[in-house]
């Protein structure tokens, strides 16, 4: 009789606990690509962010002809600060970026840094910032296909 309440309490009571143990680790599973996509995703922010800024220093630049931006003195120092900022975190972005972006993003950004640079004391100022301009509007462009593809977005 003994054995029968055994077999009949472990018949009962084994599915309830692998039920239970498999629920908690499909959350858990879950819970972890959430977060992974939420670290990936901020990631593209950042780098998207990072080259909007730059291309904005670019283009204000690339189009003063050497007769200045126009702009005040507060702003220019804004745009240089967000410059900066920008380009120090993209660096950062390119050397740490495999570890929550696509290589395929990865790859535009290493292109990106290790292009080849006009000369700044042989080139003009203006085809300098157009350089600049253009080769980091096509990176945007590329890292934006590659992260709406990365994230699944539509």
């Amino acid at each position: 009789m003994d054995i029968d309440l055994v077999v009949d309490f472990l018949i009962r009571t084994i599915p309830g606990v692998v039920a239970a143990f498999l629920a908690a680790r499909l959350a858990v599973n879950k819970f972890y690509k959430e977060k992974s996509w939420e670290r990936r995703e901020m990631a593209y922010a950042e780098i998207i962010n990072n080259l909007y800024n730059l291309i904005k220093y670019f283009r204000v630049h690339k189009e003063d002809y050497g007769q200045g931006t126009g702009l005040s003195e507060s702003k220019e120092v804004e745009l240089y600060t967000d410059y900066i900022s920008a380009s120090s975190s993209l660096a950062k972005a390119t050397d740490i970026g495999s570890f929550y972006i696509s290589n395929e993003a990865n790859y535009v950004l290493n292109k990106l840094r290790n292009r080849k640079l006009l000369n700044y004391r042989e080139e003009p100022m203006s085809e300098i910032y157009e350089s600049e301009y253009q080769a980091h509007q096509t990176a945007l462009n590329e890292i934006l296909v590659i992260a709406k593809k990365d994230l699944k977005i539509k």
